[in-house]
């Protein structure tokens, strides 16, 4: 009885030994990948949170305005009180169909804006708002057919959604109400331009819906409220005709021209002269952005 005592008691230190040197090499090894994280991987991950947290957005600023030899002006600014989204790095599909669904009930969207939304459109939106029945319009089986051809990665993503939307229906898209559409219109704009540049959702906004939107910005990510402009030719008579025009938000950089503004800093949306002297002193006119440094 004595000696199955002794050896239990031996049993009992030996397994706690065990124990503490399996704790002791698991903190060993958390210590080790703790070190290695904070001395050799620190910086890169440092340089990773600020790409995601810190952004520059440039902020269009007012053209220059055009005086005839006596100092009047010939052609000027008028300013329009604006609603802009600006797309942050990491926003997803879904972050901004919630945003543009706060928005819908605060401002009208422009009757222009909701007939400029195609069957595309429309068929693309159909198939967010119900992705498992979008997600059953095509079978395994076309998968797999697709996946025999040697379609695979992007390709085969793009024939997958070219599918779906060749199948959604009339009658599916009479599934989308009037605020459906609405809110589409929304993000249409939101969505328009360019990552780390505001896009313009709505220009001349009443001062209710500017003044609900400035006062609820920060359940509202990535919009903003300001106040843009746009180009007023004082004398309309023959010598409009030689002072040109710009470009608009939707238009942007002219194809042909694209490069040449590129290496110049401006953005791809951004509003140039066209013609005559609006294009020839556009270096002048176009004046410096501003630019807004947002921290996340």
């Amino acid at each position: 009885m004595k000696k199955h005592e002794k050896k239990s008691g031996r049993a009992i230190p030996t397994r706690l030994n065990i124990l503490f040197l399996c704790v002791f090499l698991l903190f060993s090894a958390m210590i080790i990948q703790l070190g290695k994280v904070q001395i050799f991987d620190g910086e890169t991950y440092k340089n990773e949170v600020e790409k995601r947290e810190n952004a520059t957005v440039s902020l269009s600023v007012p053209r220059g305005k055009i005086f005839d030899r006596e100092g009047n002006p010939v052609v000027d600014n008028t300013s329009l009180r604006t609603i802009t989204y600006t797309k942050m790095k990491g926003v997803k599909s879904e972050d901004i169909l919630k945003t543009a669904r706060q928005l819908v009930d605060i401002i009208e969207m422009p009757q222009e804006d909701i007939d400029k939304l195609n069957e595309t459109d429309k068929k693309d939106f159909w198939m967010q708002l119900n992705p498992k029945l979008a997600e059953n319009l095509v079978s395994k089986k076309e998968i797999d057919t697709f996946r025999e051809k040697d379609i695979s990665g992007k390709k085969l993503d793009k024939k997958i959604e070219e599918l779906k939307r060749k199948r959604v229906t009339d009658k599916n898209l009479q599934e989308l109400t009037e605020k459906d559409i609405k809110v589409l219109a929304i993000k249409s704009k939101m969505t328009s331009g360019y990552q780390m540049a505001p896009q313009i959702i709505k220009k001349d906004v009443s001062e209710k819906e500017f003044t609900i939107i400035s006062e609820g910005l920060a359940n509202l990510p990535g919009v903003d409220v300001s106040v843009d402009w746009e180009r007023v030719y004082v004398n309309d008579g023959l010598f409009r005709s030689v002072l040109g025009n710009v470009s608009n938000s939707d238009e942007g950089l002219p194809s042909e021209r694209l490069d040449y503004y590129l290496v110049r800093d401006y953005s791809r949306n951004d509003r140039v002269g066209k013609s005559y002297i609006e294009q020839q002193y556009e270096d002048v006119l176009h004046g410096t952005k501003k630019e807004v440094r947002s921290v996340a």
